[in-house]
């Protein structure tokens, strides 16, 4: 994949939704290092990308592109491999002023 950065954006070329290949830099910094916690655990349990993806229910790309960060995986993807490593997310919201 390529990522380019600019004004707080970043591009990522590669074959994904139009819709997910433009996004707030602070957003892919987020979902990157969602993906690389969840990698590490996997990896931790010795799994390999094809045994844990069958556990999530999908592909070992779909995986790939999940610990990559890729924005255009599904939230409920991201719990259920949490919730497969043991590991829980939590989501802090708040006004911004």
């Amino acid at each position: 994949k390529t990522i380019i950065m600019e004004n707080n954006k970043v591009q990522i070329r590669k074959k994904i939704s139009s819709r997910c290949q433009t996004i707030e830099s602070k957003h892919y910094r987020e979902l990157v290092k969602l993906g690389m916690t969840i990698r590490k655990h996997r990896k931790i349990y010795k799994k390999s990308g094809e045994e844990f993806g069958k556990e999530l229910g999908i592909t070992r790309q779909k995986l790939q592109n999940l610990e990559e960060g890729i924005p255009n995986i599904p939230l409920y993807d991201y719990l259920k491999a949490l919730d497969l490593l043991g590991l829980e997310y939590e989501i802090k919201i708040t006004q911004k002023e």
